[in-house]
C-alpha cells in the first residue's frame, strides 16, 4: 500500500512540470492514450446504436409476423367454430364436438407457444455469438487505454527514461493498431445480422406453417364426427404417434398391437416357457413374437369410417409442454378419443 501510494505520489511529480527534467513525454503520452480512447469510445458506441438499430427493426417484423401468425389461428377457429353451430347434427352431439374443440385449442395455443420460445432461444443465441463477444473485450481493452502510463511506469524501472518512452510508445501503436482491427471486426459483426436474421425469420415461417397444418388436421378429425352425427364412430384409442418427414407412425391398443408407418404390422404375443427367436425380430424370454406385414400405400389411416390424418406437416418440433399433466387428466374426461397426431404430446 506504502509502495502504491509513493508510485502515485512521483508520478505526479513527474507530470507537474513537463518543461523539466527527463520526464516530459509523460504527460504527452496521457494526452495521446486519453484522446485515444475517447475516439475508441465514440466509435463503439456507434457500433452498438447500429446493432441495436438492426435487432430492433428485425424484432418489430418478427413480432408483426407472430401477431399475424396468432390473427389467422384465432380467425380460421372462428370459421370452424361457426361451422359446429350451424351443422346439421343433434344437440348432443354438437355439444361434445365444440367441448372437443376447447381441447384442441390448447394444443393449438401450444404450437405458437413453441414457435415463440424457439424464436427466443434463437435470439438469445445471436446475442451470445454475434457482436457482443467481440465488442465487449475491445471495450474492455478500451478502459485499460487511459491508465497505461500508471500501468507502464509501474512494471518498469522508473529511473530509465528511455525504456518507458519505449513501451508507451509499443502500447500506443497496439492501442492504434487494435482500433483499426476491432473496427473490421465489428463491421463484420453487424453485417452478419441480415444473414441470421433471415435463418431466424425462415424457422418462423416454417414453425407457423407447421402449426397450421397442425391445426387444419385438428378440424379435419372433429368434421369426421360431425359427418356422422357422433353415431357409431368408435375409432379404436391410439396409444402412441410419431410425426417426421413424409411418414407418420401411429400404434393402436388392441390385444396385439398395430403399427403404421408406410406399412401396418400387427403383433400377436404368446407365452411359452422357453424363448424363442424369430429372424428379424427381438428375442423376449418367455415370448415368441410374430409379425404380419401389411403395405399400406397412402398415410392416411381411416379407422371406422373417420378419416384422422389426411396430410401430416413436414416437422414436429421439440419442446417441453408446461401443461402437459393438465391436459393428460383432462383428456379422460373427453367424450371422444383424442387424435392419434395429438396423443403423442401427452404419452
Amino acid at each position: 500500500m506504502f509502495t502504491r501510494a509513493l508510485l502515485v505520489v512521483l508520478v505526479t511529480c513527474l507530470a507537474v512540470d513537463s518543461s523539466a527534467g527527463a520526464y516530459p513525454f509523460l504527460e504527452e503520452f496521457r494526452v495521446e492514450f486519453v484522446n485515444l480512447s475517447q475516439l475508441v469510445a465514440n466509435e463503439l458506441e456507434v457500433f452498438r446504436a447500429q446493432n441495436n438499430l438492426l435487432n430492433g427493426l428485425f424484432n418489430r417484423d418478427l413480432v408483426a409476423g407472430y401477431g399475424q401468425f396468432a390473427w389467422t389461428m384465432q380467425d380460421r377457429d372462428a370459421g370452424f367454430l361457426q361451422e359446429i353451430v350451424t351443422a346439421d347434427v343433434t344437440d348432443g352431439c354438437r355439444d361434445d364436438v365444440l367441448y372437443m374443440r376447447l381441447f384442441y385449442i390448447m394444443f393449438q395455443n401450444e404450437d405458437i407457444q413453441n414457435c415463440a420460445w424457439q424464436s427466443n432461444l434463437y435470439l438469445e443465441n445471436d446475442a451470445a455469438i454475434r457482436f457482443w463477444p467481440y465488442h465487449n473485450p475491445f471495450s474492455h481493452e478500451n478502459v485499460r487505454t487511459i491508465s497505461q502510463v500508471i500501468q507502464t511506469l509501474g512494471r518498469n524501472n522508473v529511473l530509465d527514461p528511455e525504456a518507458i518512452r519505449k513501451e508507451l510508445q509499443e502500447e500506443l501503436d497496439y492501442y492504434t493498431n487494435l482500433r483499426v482491427g476491432r473496427e473490421e471486426v465489428l463491421q463484420d459483426e453487424i453485417a452478419e445480422h441480415n444473414g441470421t436474421a433471415e435463418v431466424i425469420f425462415e424457422r418462423f415461417e416454417a414453425c407457423r406453417d407447421y402449426a397450421y397444418d397442425w391445426q387444419q388436421i385438428d378440424q379435419n378429425y372433429l368434421r369426421g364426427y360431425l359427418t356422422t352425427d357422433c353415431a357409431d364412430v368408435e375409432p379404436t384409442e391410439p396409444t402412441e404417434t410419431t410425426t417426421g418427414d413424409d411418414d407418420t407412425t401411429t400404434e393402436t391398443t388392441t390385444e396385439g398391437e398395430t403399427t403404421t408407418e408406410g406399412e401396418t404390422t400387427t403383433e400377436d404375443e404368446t407365452t411359452t416357457e422357453g424363448a424363442t427367436t424369430t429372424e428379424g425380430e427381438t428375442t423376449v424370454e418367455g415370448e415368441t413374437t410374430t409379425e404380419i406385414e401389411t403395405t399400406v400405400e397412402d398415410a392416411t389411416t381411416v379407422e371406422d369410417e373417420t378419416t384422422v390424418v389426411e396430410e401430416t406437416p413436414t416437422e414436429e418440433p421439440a419442446f417441453v409442454a408446461s401443461r402437459r399433466s393438465k391436459m393428460l387428466k383432462l383428456s379422460k374426461l373427453l367424450p371422444f378419443p383424442i387424435a392419434p397426431h395429438r396423443l403423442g404430446r401427452l404419452v
